[in-house]
């Protein structure tokens, strides 16, 4: 594809020298570092860093033409561009750079049937079921999430929930190579903010529910729901559904005000178009006959807890918009496991306690349903250990910390502090329990002990356990790292608690 076509299908104008609109594009980026020679090179200004400064390193790694916004550039820039090929970008430039992602890579997504699920909690697992329904119907799946992104049988760590258009478009060429038919995707508030997803086709588009979480970027919860409702207004394809979690107030209000194909799920409202004729929930898993205007699937999941009810219910209806068989969703149900969402810890052979969990709950609505599933399977005291991340949202800190006191005693430690000071977060969350349980300088039931180490107070919690107690580890879940400061170091809650567990073991036999 050429410069001309380029512009051409997208709706925009180009400018320099004349005869260069037949120039080829070979690739695209909007990350100075990563132009390769035949590259378009798309300088956006964001929040911080203005990338039109980088447009003389991109011609020289042999970009072969920028696209920009000129109309606040400096004269120096506008009058370097003289001899550039350009592509002058809209009002909106990155949308553009969402169409020009698109059209450079060849539209891979048409070749696929898209589910993108939105929500603040529930998307990875939802999202991760979707993808093993569709593996379970014999053709090659992908996902595209928080956990990993999987290319029919390749699985890698993600960096991004919602990768830059760019990028998106590369995993779209990348699945379509290897025929997967159809994926799954968690579609970010603020990756439907910042266009990334702009223009992708969905055919089946999932609500999980809206509670506080990222109002340091959106602002309000208003501004916050208006992002998610982004899906279903400009992404919905004409013939696809979306389906939303109606006992969640926003997801009613979308129900409401949509002008789309839709299913309201209520899981036991036998009104409701998506619903459990019979729902039994117990420490085994979820068990149930799931009535959608597809059919009835009779439903059996390892999976815990009514939200994950919510998720499954979520995961089986998209996943029968997409065309996937009743006997396909049912035997992934059968197997469905999640890293990081209520993740048990193997014990060592022979030992029969306590039970341990790792989720990732890391905000206060999360943090309180995770412990509400547990309460009623613990038979001795339920433990929870939580923190708090830096440079983000700190309005939820102390929300996070009554949340915590809903169960029999705390732990509270550090998260990913990034560049603030541990004890600060550690305190602000504080604030939150602290009118319902005191501080103490040891683990004692009805109190909030305070450890900063997170290997620590992992270890402190698990050899003061009693062997019918329930330990929840939560924040950081499948996360495999710790960020202090601007370093990120191997830190994982799942290692961690069994080397505890075997640190423990070690102890006894010697």
């Amino acid at each position: 594809m050429n410069l001309a076509e380029l512009c051409r299908n997208c709706g925009l104008s180009f400018k320099g020298p004349s005869g260069c609109e037949s120039r080829p594009i070979e690739g695209i980026t909007h990350d100075s570092r990563r132009v390769k020679p035949g590259f378009l090179y798309v300088a956006l200004c964001g929040r911080t860093v203005d990338g039109r400064r980088f447009i003389p390193g991109a011609l020289e790694k042999g970009a072969a033409a920028v696209a920009l916004q000129t109309k606040d550039a400096a004269p120096e820039l506008i009058a370097s561009l003289n001899s550039t090929p350009y592509i002058e970008l809209s009002d909106d430039p990155r949308k553009d750079l969402a169409l020009l992602s698109a059209e450079v890579a060849g539209h891979p997504i048409d070749a696929m049937r898209l589910a993108a699920v939105t929500g603040t909690n529930g998307k990875t697992t939802t999202a991760t079921l979707i993808s093993e329904m569709i593996e379970a119907s014999g053709v090659p799946s992908g996902l595209i999430g928080t956990v990993e992104e999987r290319i029919g049988q390749i699985r890698r760590p993600s960096q991004f929930t919602t990768p830059e258009a760019p990028d998106l478009q590369q995993l779209f060429c990348e699945m379509r190579d290897a025929h997967v038919q159809a994926l799954a995707m968690e579609f970010s508030s603020i990756g439907l903010e910042e266009k990334r997803v702009y223009g992708l086709p969905v055919l089946a588009a999932g609500f999980t529910g809206l509670t506080p979480d990222h109002l340091d970027y959106h602002g309000t919860m208003a501004a916050y729901g208006a992002s998610k409702r982004r899906l279903f207004e400009e992404n919905l394809r004409p013939d696809g559904i979306a389906v939303l979690n109606c006992e969640d107030p926003f997801g009613e209000a979308l129900a409401s005000s949509l002008k789309c194909n839709l299913w309201r799920l209520k899981l036991e409202d036998p009104n409701a178009d998506v619903h459990f004729e019979s729902l039994h929930l117990s420490a085994q898993g979820i068990e149930g006959l799931l009535v959608t205007p597809k059919g009835r699937i009779a439903l059996k999941s390892p999976l815990v807890g009514r939200f994950n009810a919510h998720n499954l219910a979520l995961a089986s209806s998209m996943a029968q918009i997409l065309g996937i068989p009743d006997e396909a969703i049912a035997r992934a149900a059968s197997k469905a496991f999640v890293r990081g969402r209520l993740q048990p810890v193997p014990l060592p052979p022979g030992r029969k306690g306590p039970a341990i969990f790792v989720d990732y709950a890391h905000t206060p609505d999360a943090l309180e349903r995770v412990i509400e599933v547990l309460k009623p399977l613990c038979h001795g005291h339920l433990w929870c250990l939580f923190g708090c991340g830096g440079d983000r949202d700190a309005t939820k800190r102390p929300l996070m910390g009554r949340a915590a006191a809903l169960a029999d005693g705390v732990v509270l430690t550090t998260d990913n502090p990034r560049t603030e000071d541990p004890k600060i977060i550690a305190l602000a969350a504080f604030e939150g329990l602290k009118d319902l349980m005191p501080q103490s300088d040891h683990l004692k039931v009805g109190h909030c002990h305070i450890e900063l180490d997170r290997r620590t107070a992992i270890r402190k919690l698990i050899a003061q356990a009693q062997p019918e107690d329930t330990l929840l580890i939560a924040g950081k879940g499948h996360e495999t790292y710790q960020e202090i400061g601007h370093t990120r170091s191997h830190f994982d809650d799942l290692e961690e608690a069994m080397a505890a567990l075997q640190a423990q073991e070690s102890g006894r036999t010697a």
